[in-house]
Order: C-alpha cells, then structure tokens, then sequence
C-alpha cells in the first residue's frame, strides 16, 4: 500500500506515473497541453495519444526538470504502468515511456567519531 497519492509501488517506481520523452513532432503537438491538469482525461487533440489518456486516466503532464525533453505523466493510481509504458512506447510521437523508476544510491556506513574529510567549507 502505498503512504501517499502516488506512492512507491514494491517493484521501485511511482504508482500511476510514467516519464516519456517525445520525438519533435510529438513535442509540437503536446506544447499546448504541458502542465495543464484536467479533471477528465487529458487531451492532446491526437487520437492516438487520447486513447491512451482516457484508458490510463491520464490528468496531467509536466516537464522534468532538467529531464532535457522528459516529462511526467499522472496516471490513474491503479493503472498498470508497465503495460502503460509499453502502449505509450509504440505511438509514433512517443521517442521513449517507461515507468518513473527511484534511483538508490548505496552509500557505505560511517564509523561512530569518524572524521569526515568531503565536507565543503
């Protein structure tokens, strides 16, 4: 269960998000939509792309930042991203969909009383 609206699933991405990138012609035709949240499902005026909006329940797209190109699409929280992913994946005017992955970084465990020699001044 996840602690927030869009919570962190068990297989380590956001429930109900997507990041896609879109290939020029694609960022042409989504330039008037980006950032704008909607009660129903997002609407590019692109059929394909529509279709998948209201299958999904897509409400909103904004861009990363600086994700160069990458945006976040919100999802129903119930959706099935990976299966979205690899939908959005194969339109045309999509250059690449995945699921919006965490990224860990492992850090090795300090020693009580060490003395750190990284920190800025």
């Amino acid at each position: 269960m996840s602690s927030s609206a869009h919570g962190i699933t068990s297989h380590g991405f956001v429930d109900g998000e997507l990041l896609l990138r879109f290939t020029p012609e694609g960022e042409r035709a989504i330039a008037p939509m980006v950032g704008t949240a909607t009660q129903g499902p997002l609407r590019f005026g692109i059929p394909s792309l529509d279709r998948l909006n209201a299958k999904y329940r897509a409400s909103t797209l904004v861009p990363l930042e600086g994700g160069r190109g990458m945006y976040r699409l919100r999802l129903a929280r119930d959706a099935n991203v990976v299966r979205a992913a690899d939908e959005y994946g194969r339109d045309p005017l999509v250059a690449s969909a995945e699921p919006n992955y965490l990224l860990r970084i492992e850090r090795p465990a300090e020693e009580p009383g060490a003395v750190r020699t990284d920190v800025a001044k």
